[in-house]
């Protein structure tokens, strides 16, 4: 399996990860019984986008990634800002702090997977 057959796995498998975990969380109410749920999800998300942004520009260094979940981020920000909007029943709490802190969370979750990306293809390198 390429590098890029193996990053796209992994974003499609974070990708339905993440899409259980809301619809658990919505059906039980994790995300008003545990404060830290929704920055958990936007964590797991931005490393889907790191994993996607690998798969693509097959590049492991630079600002791409980053700038690919900072895009991602707010984009699903303008996203969530319509559906309280369109529909009053979507989770109605919210504001500018959690946006911002929403984003900072997707940014936050593409650095730990360069981090990880970055430590495991030092280890496993093979110098010759």
């Amino acid at each position: 399996m390429t590098s890029r057959a193996k990053n796209l796995a992994a974003f499609l498998g974070i990708v339905c990860l993440v899409f259980l975990l809301h619809v658990m969380a919505t059906k039980l109410s994790f995300y008003y019984i545990f404060w830290w749920y929704d920055s958990l999800l936007h964590i797991i998300g931005g490393m889907s986008v790191a994993f996607f942004g690998y798969a693509v520009t097959q590049k492991k260094r630079g600002v791409m990634i980053p700038i690919l979940a900072l895009v991602v981020g707010v984009s699903w920000e303008l996203f969530e800002r319509l559906g309280h909007v369109w529909w009053p029943a979507y989770v109605g709490f919210g504001g500018a702090w959690d946006t911002v802190f929403d984003v900072l969370c997707a940014i936050l979750g593409a650095f730990i997977i360069i981090a990880f990306t970055s430590t495991w293809q030092k280890n496993n390198t093979t110098h010759t």
